[in-house]
């Protein structure tokens, strides 16, 4: 323990079981806080009595684990809503508050961090200039996509062609507050006209804007249906590969290409799974998105995604979960724990495994491995309590008791200390 750390006031947050990493730790019983910071995690014989104004915070019944990671979301785009619109002034604004309405969900259902991978303009600059800690999640933000003329989000992105336009467009990027670039090597099913299947630029482009983003020390977020493009994501040395289906040219499922995922795993690659929740795994009535294809396709797709990610993990590809979000199918905003039950329940996925690809598969997917996703020392004091074990029952993540961000409680109630009761 650091003489900084000791000199801060120390927070002790615990409960009945800590997932330290995904799964319950026996012999854990809750962490100390210092400066937003996990000082240490508290063994059971260690667990603290006392401590002065009510500082010890323990949840009895309840899981404490790492505050969730939405790897890939829309906070500024609204669900149904037409994305072929020309933004202006009045659509920027509009966007920036349905982005402020969604993200204070967000962080009720215990997203303590989000990766927003495209938005009109500067909206969600904006919005994460504009958030306060205790009004949503710590935003890490795209801005506008770069993609191909008449290409995918082509209405709102930066629509360009050839290594030149490229780099300048990483240049246009930063100039506009942007943490990191997002580009779509292939076309996506809500843009008319584009072919998910399909390739949208040159390996020769593609690495022109993965190196001026290294120079300007951006990520490089890849939008990748088609195995065509994955495989430019891989040749060009992207941080992260979006949705990573292998589709064929023609749009059609494809099988996992292994020459690609070895490589993946050679380069420390992250794959993000992410992708609309269909009606039909939802578990209650949700809109369908105009454009794409129908209910029944989509749940195919992402059924074979899904079976497809855990191939990934099990090869040794770090792979993190994005709910993909524009906001409106649920009323609570907790999108990304409804990805997580249906994974469980139509997907075969073990619920532990999943909880570990929202927290430590998508902290790596942000580049933050060190900071998020984890219970331990060093890391940042984002922090979700829910009633009940999500590593054995993934719908425990829904029963949400407390949130806390950099040690901060943000929502929900502190129980009595145990030298009040």
């Amino acid at each position: 323990m650091s003489p900084a750390a000791l000199a801060d006031p120390i927070r002790y947050v615990g409960a009945d079981r800590l997932l330290v990493s995904g799964r319950p730790e026996p012999n854990a019983a809750g962490v100390l806080l210092g400066g937003g910071d996990i000082v240490a995690v508290i063994g059971r014989d260690e667990r603290p009595s006392t401590a002065p104004d009510g500082l010890v915070h323990h949840y009895e019944g309840a899981t404490l684990l790492p505050g969730l990671i939405d790897a890939h979301v829309h906070l500024c785009l609204v669900l149904g809503e037409d994305l072929t619109r020309e933004p202006d002034e009045a659509l920027v604004a509009s966007s920036v508050a349905a982005g402020r309405r969604a993200a204070a969900g967000m962080l009720a259902s215990g997203v303590t961090s989000a990766r927003d991978l495209g938005g009109r303009t500067r909206s969600a600059q904006v919005l994460r200039d504009a958030l306060e800690p205790g009004s949503g999640p710590s935003l890490s933000v795209a801005g506008r996509p770069v993609t191909a003329p008449g290409g995918h989000f082509a209405a709102f992105g930066l629509a360009v062609r050839g290594p030149r336009a490229m780099r300048e467009a990483v240049d246009q990027l930063a100039g506009e507050g942007a943490d990191l670039v997002k580009v779509m090597l292939t076309g996506g099913n809500l843009t008319p006209g584009s072919a998910p299947g399909r390739a949208q630029f040159e390996l020769a482009e593609v690495e022109a804007l993965t190196e001026r983003a290294r120079a300007r020390n951006l990520r490089v977020a890849a939008h990748a249906h088609g195995t065509v493009g994955i495989e430019l994501a891989v040749r060009a040395g992207v941080d992260t590969i979006e949705h990573c289906s292998f589709l064929a040219d023609d749009g059609a499922p494809g099988e996992l290409d292994t020459r690609l995922v070895e490589a993946m795993v050679r380069a420390g690659q992250v794959v993000v799974v992410a992708a609309p929740l269909p009606a039909g795994l939802a578990g209650k009535a949700a809109e369908t998105l105009a454009g794409g294809p129908s209910d029944g396709e989509r749940t195919e797709r992402l059924l074979r995604a899904w079976a497809n990610a855990r191939r990934l993990v099990e090869a040794g590809v770090r792979v993190g979960l994005g709910s993909d979000s524009m906001f409106g199918q649920f009323a609570d905003d907790a999108d990304l724990a409804y990805r997580a039950e249906a994974m469980v329940v139509h997907g075969g996925w073990e619920p532990a495994a999943v909880v570990e690809l929202m927290t430590q598969g998508s902290s790596a997917a942000l580049g933050a491995s060190e900071r998020l996703g984890r219970l331990r020392a060093g890391s940042r004091a984002d922090l979700l309590v829910v009633d009940g074990d999500p590593s054995r029952d993934i719908g425990d993540l829904r029963r949400v008791r407390a949130v806390y961000r950099a040690g901060r409680l943000v929502h929900g109630e502190a129980p009595l200390s145990e030298e009040r009761r």
